[in-house]
């Protein structure tokens, strides 16, 4: 019996504890000894096997009655590093890519390069998203400027 999982209240399934106080106030220790009615009388409740599960794309939970699977969501991935960005390019891309924010004004200019990564959620990042999709086209841009992790 103590290696099922048990509830109290509703509270997260464990294993039973060492001593549990019967209604009448008695307690008993030992759980390998305690009858299904001594577990009763105290207040526990046997819970449902645990299911089997990926911890690495659901999360396991507990209601207070049975086991809940949550999937757990991939991030939102809003960044690429500029190197990685570059790396991407071909050499003619980006020498093209170079003179043109070497052309920009002097505030986009400084912030291209300064950067280390650009990130989806920067208030610069539709300009500069601009001037990649006017040199490189739409689908190529979108490549190019696929977040990473």
């Amino acid at each position: 019996m103590t290696d099922s999982l048990y509830s109290i209240n509703g509270s997260h399934p464990s294993t039973l504890p060492f001593l549990i106080t019967l209604s009448d106030g008695r307690t008993r220790t030992d759980p390998s000894t305690f009858t299904p009615e001594e577990i009763a009388d105290a207040g526990y409740v046997e819970t449902p096997d645990r299911p089997e599960y990926d911890p690495a794309t659901q999360q396991l939970g507990w209601d207070g009655e049975n086991w809940t699977l949550t999937p757990i969501q991939a991030p939102v991935l809003t960044r690429i590093s500029k190197y990685d960005l570059i790396m991407r390019l071909t050499d003619e891309e980006a020498d093209q890519l170079l003179a043109d924010f070497n052309d920009a004004p002097g505030k986009l200019s400084l912030l291209w390069n300064s950067i280390l990564y650009v990130d989806k959620n920067d208030p610069a990042y539709p300009t500069l998203q601009g001037i990649v999709t006017a040199r490189l086209g739409e689908a190529r841009a979108a490549e190019v400027l696929e977040p990473m992790e």
